[in-house]
């Protein structure tokens, strides 16, 4: 049988790719994934820009903290979303989220397709980019997107080691990251 990953090499390159994850079905699906979503999220490093805020008629630099905020999609096909968000000090999370660099959603797929792809007595997982920023033609903050991805997967894979992985990116290089320190408009 020929791979996904065979027929469409560069979709498991790229990082805005969807990936389809086959688990072991359980009673508890919805919650083991909200539990390795919170997770991976948790285990993605924050970062501290500078960033120019308007503070009356005047721009003045205000550090941020830079990390993966989680939450449930309201009214929508996906059980949990993350945002990379700019967060400054105790405010809510509601308007960090107006300064979000890219969002990810996980549901579980509807489709026979992707229940056909990972097999029987498998839970079919979706992994979707559903925004990102661009500029100079480069996903902003990729290194956490990739990051982020692969946590989900590794997260995934610990719980169910037979687990079926297709479609985007979802490895990890450590020069990714040093990267992202040195160069942060940069994509893996």
């Amino acid at each position: 049988m020929t791979s996904t990953t065979e027929l469409f090499p560069s979709l498991a390159e790229s990082v805005l790719a969807p990936i389809l994850i086959g688990i072991t079905t359980t009673e508890r699906d919805t919650e083991v994934i909200g539990e390795v979503w919170d997770v991976a999220a948790f285990s993605v490093p924050v970062t501290s820009p500078v960033l120019k805020v308007l503070v009356g008629k005047a721009s003045q630099p205000l550090k941020h903290s830079r990390r993966v905020i989680t939450g449930v999609s309201v009214g929508g096909d996906y059980i949990k979303l993350a945002q990379l968000c700019d967060v400054r000090g105790d405010e809510p999370a509601a308007e960090s989220r107006k300064r979000s660099r890219w969002m990810v959603g996980v549901r579980i797929a509807p489709d026979d397709v992707s229940r056909q792809l990972v097999g029987p007595d498998r839970t079919p997982i979706r992994v979707d980019v559903m925004g990102y920023q661009l500029q100079a033609g480069r996903v902003l903050e990729a290194q956490q997107l990739a990051l982020f991805r692969h946590y989900v997967v590794a997260g995934f894979q610990a719980l169910d080691p037979a687990a079926v992985v297709l479609g985007g990116q979802h490895d990890w290089r450590d020069d990714w990251w040093s990267t992202a320190q040195t160069n942060p408009q940069s994509s893996p």
